[in-house]
């Protein structure tokens, strides 16, 4: 039977302390790899946020800004739904308060550990400034909506610090325009014609004097309704059977929203007007008309400016059919033994009558009411009643617009005439003597 030798103490222990060594070396190689990724990282992170900065100073010209204010304003992106900007060497430290510097046309983020402490503090009160409106006539403070205003008012930077060293610029003009807590736009707005657009931004400035980019807010505001550019009727001396009215206007700022086109009642009722898919800075709107009269456009702007048009005259239009016309007809139960002449022709208010064609005649007509045809029913037999077609028969009536008329129509078919040659009957029904009397019954 052969001996078996296990291993010694010190041989066991030496193992041990070789695999320590072994996972110590491994343990500080992962470290270093994983210290240089971590760094790689975070300067892809300060490349990016350097990067917004340096587009934001070319859109802006503010040369010191917040990384935050980089993500309000969309040149940056979190990385997380909590809208952070995380370091990724320490997770807990958040990039959010840091400064960014532009010097040279180059942004530089400041990484002194001094601007991120108490970061939610700092984005609580020194950064969170929003913009909104004080309305002059009340002094009430309201949101800014977006939409398009009608009137200027004063912009008042909301904050919950109480602290007057603010400076007012607008994405069109990067200086200056205003200091202090509240911008007045009135007079902005009469130098621009009663018409404004603009990114407002609201700065603070720290002690150091650098200006810190804070806040901004888009503002429409438009004071200037409609212009009607021109209008013109069509054929405005021949008698037609329509004209056309067309209007071209324009409106600078907010843009065309609605309009009307017809009487004075059709502009003054709001509901019935026209309402844009989209607003239009140039519009062209035409109406056909087949009747004389005095006629308004009226239209409204993006932001409830109104504008209503002089009188439009249009004349000598007439799109009404000319009316089969009799005369000399009775009135109902207007019976006689004698003839009866019924004059048939034309009747138009409007343009007037032009001609009428009966069978091989054709008239023209000198008048507004042309009867120069008649039909004459003699005195042969009892009639209350006759049809028109059977006894005058078809004709056309043609008005100065051109307008034309079958007749009759079938409204009515039928003339009055209430002839009567009919003599009343004698009956004698009973003949008798009494008394040296006759009685005699006669119906």
């Amino acid at each position: 039977m052969k001996n078996k030798k296990g291993f010694t103490l010190i041989e066991l222990l030496s193992v041990i302390v070789l695999i320590g060594i072994v996972l110590s070396l491994a343990v500080l190689g992962i470290s270093s790899i994983r210290k240089t990724v971590l760094e790689k990282q975070y300067i892809n992170v300060k490349t990016e946020i350097e990067l917004a900065a340096e587009k934001y100073y070319n859109d802006t010209e503010s040369t010191q800004m917040y990384v935050q204010t980089l993500l309000d304003e969309g040149y940056l992106k979190a990385n997380n739904e909590s809208k952070e900007i995380v370091d990724p060497r320490d997770s807990q430290n958040k990039l959010n308060c840091y400064i960014v510097d532009i010097k040279d046309e180059k942004g530089k983020l400041d990484e002194s550990d001094e601007y991120n402490k108490n970061c939610n503090q700092k984005l609580n009160n020194t950064y969170a400034i929003k913009i909104k409106m004080k309305l002059k006539e009340t002094g009430e403070i309201e949101e800014i909506e977006d939409k398009w205003y009608n009137d200027s008012f004063i912009l008042i930077a909301d904050t919950t610090e109480t602290i007057s060293n603010y400076s007012w610029t607008t994405d069109l003009n990067p200086n200056v325009i205003g200091t202090g807590d509240e911008y007045n736009l009135e007079n902005l707005v009469n130098d621009r014609s009663g018409v404004i657009e603009d990114v407002f931004y609201v700065s603070r400035i720290n002690s150091s004097g650098d200006v810190l980019k804070s806040a901004g807010q888009r503002i429409k505001i438009d004071k200037i309704g409609p212009k009607i550019e021109k209008f013109n009727v069509s054929n405005s001396t021949d008698w037609v059977k329509e004209k056309t009215i067309s209007v071209e206007l324009s409106d600078v700022g907010s843009g065309i929203y609605s309009y009307s086109f017809g009487t004075k009642e059709n502009c003054e009722n709001k509901e019935s007007w026209i309402t844009l898919d989209k607003e239009k800075n140039k519009l062209t709107v035409s109406k056909v008309v087949n009747e004389e009269g005095t006629y308004y456009f009226c239209a409204k702007d993006g932001a409830g400016n109104e504008i209503t048009s002089d009188e439009i005259k249009v004349e000598n239009v007439d799109g009404v059919p000319p009316k089969c016309s009799y005369n000399n007809e009775p009135e109902e139960n207007d019976w006689t033994k004698n003839d009866r002449t019924i004059s048939f022709g034309c009747e138009d208010n409007e343009s007037g009558c032009l001609n009428i064609k009966h069978k091989n005649d054709s008239t023209d007509c000198t008048s507004e009411l042309c009867k120069q045809l008649y039909k004459e029913y003699k005195h042969t037999k009892t009639n209350s009643k006759v049809e028109i077609e059977s006894t005058i028969g078809k004709f056309t009536i043609t008005d100065k617009a051109g307008n034309t008329t079958e007749c009759p129509v079938k409204e009515k078919t039928n003339l009055n005439i209430y002839l009567d040659n009919t003599y009343p009957n004698i009956d004698i029904t009973n003949v008798s003597y009494n008394n040296n009397y006759l009685n005699v019954t006669i119906n």
